[in-house]
């Protein structure tokens, strides 16, 4: 563990989701992680979030399908702001991501602890790190088109 208590998988992780010119390197160091056995459930950031947050925000789909089919990454799991990896994926604009986290059981009518829905993720973003835009549309589309199934 680093000094804010991150796993390796964690670090990399959220590494590569805050330096984006680093994201290759970072998400090789993912998939190792995963492969190696690393612990997708447990290992938390201070903010309680898991590695499949990160991963789902930068739209890293590979990465994502394997930590959920292999890995066993919990797409239920939320954090203190009563987030999930779903509404992560909403309010950074990753349509890819929501589209598998949706085939993998994610819910599309999750709410976060200000009652938020994933719906309105999609249309405000994430303030101050990714203001909405066409991958904010095609994921409020994609929940649309979800919820009235």
């Amino acid at each position: 563990m680093d000094r804010e208590g991150l796993t390796p998988l964690l670090a990399a992780a959220r590494a590569a989701y805050q330096k984006s010119g680093a994201r290759a390197a970072q998400r090789q160091c993912v998939a190792l992680c995963v492969q190696h056995g690393a612990q997708l459930n447990t290992a938390r950031c201070p903010e309680g979030r898991t590695a499949i947050f990160y991963i789902s925000a930068i739209g890293a789909t590979d990465e994502l399908e394997y930590m959920v089919s292999v890995g066993r990454a919990d797409v239920h799991a939320t954090c203190r702001q009563g987030m999930g990896a779903i509404h992560f994926a909403a309010a950074h604009g990753q349509p890819d991501s929501l589209r598998l986290l949706l085939s993998h059981g994610a819910q599309a009518e999750a709410v976060d602890a200000r009652g938020r829905f994933v719906l309105e993720h999609a249309l405000i973003g994430m303030p101050g790190v990714s203001l909405p835009g066409k991958g904010h549309a095609d994921c409020h589309r994609l929940l649309l088109r979800h919820m009235a199934r």
